[in-house]
């Protein structure tokens, strides 16, 4: 590791609420060099939103956009950009902090550009309390007890992927429920699932909402937002 090299630091934000940022982040903010951050093309990055009341007024930010439509690969051609750009301030001596919504190394950003970082570069990263984590803390119920196995997945697995993981899993969650949630409830009911779990949107955010799965939930939910369903009602 070279030592004149700027560390490059990822730091987790939390899931949408400036109070839930961590001292380390924000102690890390007031003297770091830059804030990145990344966002959707023609949408201003919510971690950013999370942050400013901790920044200083000149602290210069960059938001990198990244197509709404990108596929794989032009998501790779992005990150590696973004990591030979991080390459460039750090050997410059600039410390810059890139910001992930929730925790970065949990579906974050953050584990992108590390795929693309060269091993030379000090990367610190500053962990953040993520939206799993604050839907089991409203709801006062257990992620996991003793020997239960937990199951983390995206909604955008096909059905036969999430039936399988339905059959190991004590708890399933699965994120980003957005257009998924009806195919969803159903294989939940179909698994007897569907009494003991809860979709939980916009964590944080001023649409927050939680419903119980098999009574008042709508029809539909937000991108943001997940389903806890346990295999007893805890």
């Amino acid at each position: 590791m070279n030592p004149r090299r700027a560390p490059f630091h990822l730091v987790g934000t939390g899931p949408g609420d400036p109070d839930l940022l961590t001292l380390a982040a924000r102690r890390l903010l007031e003297r770091v060099d830059a804030v990145w951050a990344v966002a959707a093309a023609g949408t201003r990055p919510r971690a950013l939103d999370v942050v400013r009341p901790h920044l200083r007024p000149d602290l210069p930010v960059r938001v990198f956009e990244l197509g709404m439509r990108a596929g794989e690969g032009e998501k790779a051609d992005f990150y590696a950009a973004l990591a030979e750009e991080a390459e460039r301030v750090s050997g410059l001596g600039e410390e810059v902090a890139l910001l992930c919504l929730g925790d970065p190394l949990f579906y974050g950003t953050a584990a992108r550009v590390l795929r693309f970082l060269d091993p030379d570069i000090p990367v610190r990263i500053h962990p953040g309390v993520n939206a799993v984590a604050l839907a089991c803390a409203r709801l006062a119920v257990p992620l996991a007890l003793g020997e239960e196995v937990v199951v983390v997945t995206p909604a955008t697995l096909p059905d036969a992927r999430l039936r399988a993981l339905l059959e190991v899993a004590d708890v399933l969650v699965v994120l980003k429920v957005g257009g998924h949630l009806r195919r969803l409830k159903a294989l939940l009911a179909e698994y007897g699932r569907l009494e003991s779990a809860w979709l939980a949107a916009e964590l944080s955010g001023e649409g927050e909402a939680i419903w119980r799965l098999d009574a008042d939930a709508p029809l539909t939910a937000p991108y943001m937002s997940l389903v806890i369903a346990r295999r007893d009602a805890a």
